[in-house]
């Protein structure tokens, strides 16, 4: 029989010995491998890009291992961000990427993800009044966006499909710079303004706009904001470009999962000049019209549909088809493969 110093002993030894294992394993074992960088410009920095401040911030990229620089920048800029190689990805609308070929003939920049499956503006009025009716707008004013706007091209295919032709049956305001048309309703210019949140929210808090129309839900589903990246940079980053859309991919499915409220929570520190009840209510408005699509994969027809406006509205001198534009390989693999299940079995109604 052992004595109680014996036991002692046998105890300290294999003390030691476990320690120097744990040591020894904790030395040698394998560091996590570094995050890879991936440096994103969006056009605007606004709750209709819910999902990537849900990846962001939820933790999305870290989990495939990316480390993303998010910067943005103008949408006259954003492709040349590209070119300069700047940005590795952007976030933007198809009208500011893709659809006009270059000139120079260098390849096409490419579509792989969908953030939107509707455009995010809205048609506001300065008091409440009867039900609207699009024919309301006949001999008005609108302050609208640029011509070659995702909101401008959609709106001009919304007026056009109830017999209004743009410019000729009513007027539109297009030389009021983005950043004086909230202000410049507010003074009395118009008699519509054409904006999207959080100004939507803005205007109706301070008492003088009121949302009567929604222009994603009237022009109907069209991948408005894409995740766009050149050929070059796919072609040599394809492990980056699944990773990236997978975490995209954990973003729309956490979206069907949880509330208004839940995701405010998440993406508020991404908006720290937002009041909080404008962003909220941002959101809320955003959700209730499902703005967001299930999974990104960018699909032919409402491609075709967008641009056909675009053509219509006169801003395409050489459009691209959607097989030389777009790419599913990567979002069809991040919903064969993404089988994430948030924490919370409740499903929202949307």
């Amino acid at each position: 029989m052992l004595t109680k110093r014996k036991k002692g002993l046998l105890l300290a030894f294999l003390l030691i010995i476990s320690l120097a294992w744990f040591w020894a394993d904790k030395k040698y074992k394998s560091p996590d491998p570094p995050e890879q960088a991936v440096e994103v410009m969006e056009v605007t920095h606004t709750p209709y890009f819910l999902p990537q401040y849900i990846a962001i911030n939820k933790g999305f990229f870290k989990e495939e291992g990316l480390l993303v620089h998010l910067n943005t920048t103008s949408r006259e800029a954003a492709r040349k961000a590209l070119t300069d190689q700047r940005a590795d990805i952007i976030l933007c609308s198809l009208t500011e990427s893709i659809f006009t070929l270059p000139s120079d003939k260098k390849p096409l920049p490419t579509a792989f993800a969908a953030l939107t499956r509707l455009d995010g503006s809205f048609l506001l009025t300065r008091k409440k009044d009867s039900p609207f009716q699009w024919a309301d707008l006949k001999e008005k004013t609108i302050i609208g966006d640029a011509p070659d706007s995702s909101a401008q091209v959609i709106l001009e295919e919304v007026l056009r499909s109830y017999g209004l032709e743009p410019h000729r049956h009513l007027t539109i305001y297009q030389n009021i710079p983005a950043s004086l048309r909230l202000e410049a309703f507010h003074s009395g210019t118009g008699d519509y303004l054409l904006t999207s949140e959080t100004n939507v929210s803005t205007a109706e808090a301070g008492g003088y706009g009121y949302v009567i129309a929604s222009i994603g839900a009237a022009g109907g589903e069209m991948p408005v904001a894409v995740y766009v990246a050149s050929a070059d940079y796919i072609n040599t980053h394809r492990k980056i470009i699944q990773k990236f859309t997978n975490s995209i991919y954990k973003a729309q499915l956490w979206l069907q999962f949880h509330s208004a409220r839940e995701a405010f929570d998440i993406v508020a520190p991404s908006f720290p000049q937002v009041d909080e009840e404008v962003l909220l209510k941002s959101i809320e408005r955003y959700m209730a019209l499902n703005t967001w699509p299930k999974d990104p994969l960018i699909t032919e027809e409402p491609y075709n549909r967008f641009r056909a406006a675009a053509e219509k509205a006169g801003e395409l001198a050489n459009s691209a088809s959607y097989e030389d534009a777009v790419i599913t390989d990567f979002a069809r693999q991040a919903t064969e493969t993404i089988n994430y299940k948030p924490h919370t079995s409740k499903k929202v109604s949307r």
